[in-house]
């Protein structure tokens, strides 16, 4: 299935955000009823989001099945995965009603497959691990870094607008969590945003008068490493 004509004219939306989370961060955000869940297949950088700017649920009778993303979802698992107790599946029907289906109105998003598929040709075009690696930004829980040279090591590819959000804890502490960066309708960086949208509301702008930690993946510590996230 695709979008018909009658939909592709009501497009309202000019940005597109792309949110990568990291893993090592995200598991000190959760509530008590929500078990941390990185798959062992896990080590980089996932896609948390593909979301055109201000509109949700723009066809909720549009549902997401299981064959849709049947040639997709080996890449899927490991680079657009569930990070808590729900099955990936469950992830991914709610990225596409809430957002897929804004997206849709652009040609190269009117389906299920070309929506989770540019979000995969996205990963790689927007790679922060590879970015990160070349300019020598390694998960450790000793070392922090000043966001003005992770903010560098992104520029090149992100360009000037890019976002890096932090979690912060009791003792004020910041822990990268999520970098998104706004692209136009092409895919090209630099979309200015009227206002901000509200979701995601946990993960705030990093103090770049603070320096911050970028933690490993550890599976089995991380509901500890942090005790006491603010929200």
């Amino acid at each position: 299935m695709e979008l018909n004509e009658g939909k592709k004219k009501n497009c309202s939306w000019t940005c597109l955000t792309f949110a990568q989370m990291w893993p090592g961060s995200f598991c000190m955000n959760l509530q008590h009823h929500l078990k941390c869940n990185i798959p062992d297949s896990v080590d980089t950088w996932t896609i948390h989001g593909l979301w055109p700017s201000h509109c949700e649920k723009c066809c909720t009778c549009w549902h997401l099945f299981k064959s849709d993303l049947e040639d997709l979802k080996p890449q899927l698992l490991k680079y657009w995965p569930t990070l808590i107790n729900r099955s990936s599946f469950s992830f991914w029907e709610t990225e596409w009603t809430r957002h897929g289906t804004c997206a849709a109105c652009n040609e190269t998003m009117n389906s299920p497959a070309k929506y989770f598929g540019m979000g995969l040709k996205l990963w790689n075009s927007y790679n922060i691990d590879s970015l990160f690696s070349k300019a020598g930004i390694v998960p450790s829980c000793d070392q922090a870094y000043q966001l003005s040279n992770i903010s560098s090591a992104l520029k090149s590819v992100m360009g000037e607008d890019h976002e890096l959000q932090c979690l912060r804890n009791s003792e004020n502490q910041q822990f990268l969590v999520q970098i998104k960066v706004t692209l136009f309708k092409n895919f090209s960086s630099g979309c200015k945003k009227t206002q901000e949208d509200s979701e995601f509301f946990y993960y705030k702008p990093c103090d770049y008068n603070k320096e911050v930690y970028f933690v490993p993946i550890d599976r089995e510590s991380l509901k500890i490493l942090v005790p006491e996230i603010q929200h």
